[in-house]
């Protein structure tokens, strides 16, 4: 029996990768500025500063809670 993944799932996964790409991103372009202007430290992003990751990745997390849920209850 091969396991197919939904759609939940597949959104979901997405949406947690986009969200780790965004924070990559925003560290990478923290770097730099920092590197470029050593004479003001910037404010060094965190999870939760960036509205677009945070929100990406828990709408990504309730999708694949969402999916797991409806497979358990398929198999009842």
């Amino acid at each position: 029996m091969e396991a197919e993944i939904s759609k939940f799932s597949y959104y979901g996964f997405l949406l947690l990768i986009v969200g780790g790409i965004l924070y990559t991103v925003e560290r990478i372009v923290f770097y730099i500025f920092y590197y470029l202007y050593v004479s003001r430290i910037p404010e060094k992003p965190y999870l939760w500063s960036n509205v677009f990751v945070l929100l990406f990745m828990v709408i990504g997390l309730i999708l694949i809670f969402t999916d797991l849920i409806n497979r358990k209850k398929e198999q009842k």
